[in-house]
């Protein structure tokens, strides 16, 4: 594959948290130190108002990790305000892999929801101050947005801005297709604190848009990070590269005294988590226009104390004896009455991704704390296919998910938290409706192998590729038949990949290391390996590989 080289971590389909103001021009940013947050995949709704965030899926109304919210467009009666980076974003501009959150209500548990707010505002939005560079070794793949660090998870969606409804801005499809010194980024991500010392984070994007060019007359750039040094008028952004930007601004850029040391006092509480709004010049920021408190914990836009929330995000920190952690900065407790699934107490530990309902108590004030009703552990992404369609989607499952086969056998699985972008020439504006795949579309997907040996797709596009394939995955083991190796694939029995490049024979990848594998120089995608894979198992499913590489993968 030829995106980012990506990581072996999970991909964060990890969302922000409902904002209640607007954010007017330049930009704002709603992310989380510490980590970040989205909205559950849940069908359906529940009574009452409630609060959730995360990564746009698809269309057809708006999903939302899953969850489908109804909004004007669907109804008239529905009021659905849309906040975003400018005065002008509307429904339209959503796009697939934004980090948005949704206000909501719903009639009864029964009843599809309906979108009271949604709201989108990036992390960073800047110049690229730094290329691409793939993962190597124990470092992710990243690149610089406005002096800031931004990790590239395996899934992040790069686009242009706003579905390529901007005139004069090339989408992009490939990292390393950026200019250092001529493109404009803007990076829908969350913050992640990796030093609490200093204050060092980085941002971790779902979505990576190219929105312009730069020139001499640039507007302000929205920077995201933790307030560090902080002193009268000034504080420092400190980056995990070592990088550090000095902020300078007058108080009445402060639009949360929460976020000041003291009432009334000039001066940011060391640690805050902030979002600022300014000129960018070298290692300084002036000019600053707003300084905002990132949406840490759920704050919802309704007066009740108690409504429902959920949470998809990391585990920031672990239960305490009251049974109290926190996903991202939101405080959540279970109790002997919480539902786990996939997992137990026990594994709510720092890093793991968890999906939380339940009820927000106390919700108008900072302190709200959200009282699990279930408990859900997340899986990571560790397979990245390029295949095409070989059937069209099936007719939706017990669950909502739909599945087809591609060419080299595999059974794919979309669920309805699937992120589904298009980027063939037959898409106008990025968006994919399922029903559009049409046998023969060549599709690429990240994911991970569930029990059934289906490969779940946590993000899928179509796009123009050249029609061949290319699997990357960890391997099981190999054993040598006749004169090729052939590799099978962890979670997948019976999918072997058979080298037939230049010495094929010899032990390119042990055992639980990871694979590229790429039907090139020699290889051929319709034809199967034959015989029995190293469990003996009977082989349904592979390709011929002409070119194997083995992956660094210091990570896992």
């Amino acid at each position: 594959m030829h995106r980012f080289q990506p990581l072996r971590i999970m991909f964060a389909c990890l969302g922000l948290l409902l904002i209640t103001p607007a954010c007017g021009g330049g930009g704002g940013s709603a992310s989380l130190a510490g980590g970040g947050t989205s909205g559950t995949g849940i069908s359906g709704g529940t009574s009452g108002t409630g609060i959730s965030g995360g990564s746009v899926n698809s269309f057809g109304s708006v999903v939302v990790s899953g969850t489908t919210y109804l909004t004007s467009t669907d109804n008239a009666a529905i009021d659905t305000e849309f906040v975003g980076p400018g005065a002008s974003f509307g429904e339209a501009d959503l796009a697939p892999g934004m980090l948005v959150q949704v206000g909501w209500q719903s009639a009864d548990d029964d009843a599809v929801r309906e979108a009271l707010r949604i709201t989108y505002l990036p992390e960073l939005s800047g110049p690229l101050t730094a290329a691409w560079t793939p993962a190597t070794g124990s470092q992710p793949a990243r690149l610089s947005v406005a002096g800031r660090t931004v990790e590239l998870p395996r899934g992040s969606v790069l686009d242009d801005p706003y579905s390529r409804r901007t005139a004069g801005v090339a989408g992009i499809t490939t990292a390393d297709a950026l200019e250092v010194g001529a493109d404009r980024l803007e990076v829908s991500g969350f913050l992640v604190e990796r030093d609490p010392a200093t204050g060092a984070s980085v941002i971790r994007a779902s979505r990576v848009a190219r929105i312009g060019r730069q020139n001499n007359s640039d507007p302000l750039e929205t920077v995201t990070g933790v307030a560090s040094a902080s002193s009268a008028g000034a504080f420092e952004i400190v980056d995990t590269s070592g990088a550090i930007l000095t902020v300078t601004f007058d108080s009445t850029a402060v639009a949360d005294d929460s976020l000041l040391e003291s009432p009334g006092a000039n001066r940011l509480r060391e640690g805050a988590a902030v979002r600022v709004t300014g000129q960018l010049d070298g290692s300084a920021m002036t000019q600053v226009s707003q300084i905002r408190r990132p949406l840490d914990n759920l704050r919802p836009i309704s007066e009740q104390a108690v409504i429902d929330g959920e949470i998809d995000g990391l585990i920031t920190t672990e239960p305490d004896g009251d049974n109290t952690f926190r996903v991202a900065n939101q405080a959540v407790r279970f109790d002997s009455g919480t539902e786990f699934s996939d997992g137990s107490a026990a594994d709510l530990m720092t890093g793991r991704r968890v999906t939380v309902k339940g009820e927000l108590r106390d919700a108008s004030v900072d302190s709200g704390l959200l009282v699990a009703t279930r408990i859900d552990f997340e899986s990571d992404a560790e397979v990245e296919l390029e295949d095409t369609v070989a059937t069209p989607p099936s007719a939706p499952l017990a669950d909502g998910g739909r599945t087809f086969e591609t060419r080299i056998g595999i059974t794919v699985l979309v669920r309805p938290q699937t992120v589904l972008k298009d980027d063939s020439d037959a898409s106008i504006n990025g968006r994919l409706n399922l029903d559009d795949l049409v046998v023969g579309d060549v599709v690429e997907i990240d994911g991970f192998f569930d029990v059934d040996g289906r490969l779940v797709a946590i993000t899928l596009e179509r796009n123009d590729e050249d029609n061949g394939c290319e699997l990357e995955a960890r391997v099981a083991g190999s054993q040598v038949v006749g004169a090729s190796r052939q590799y099978t694939i962890t979670g997948r029995p019976g999918l072997v990949i058979a080298d037939v490049g230049d010495e094929p024979t010899l032990e390119k990848i042990p055992p639980g290391s990871f694979g590229e594998f790429e039907a090139d120089d020699g290889g051929n995608c319709s034809i199967r390996p034959s015989g029995t894979d190293i469990d003996d198992e009977p082989i349904d499913a592979g390709f011929l590989a002409g070119d194997v590489e083995a992956e660094d993968d210091d990570d896992d």
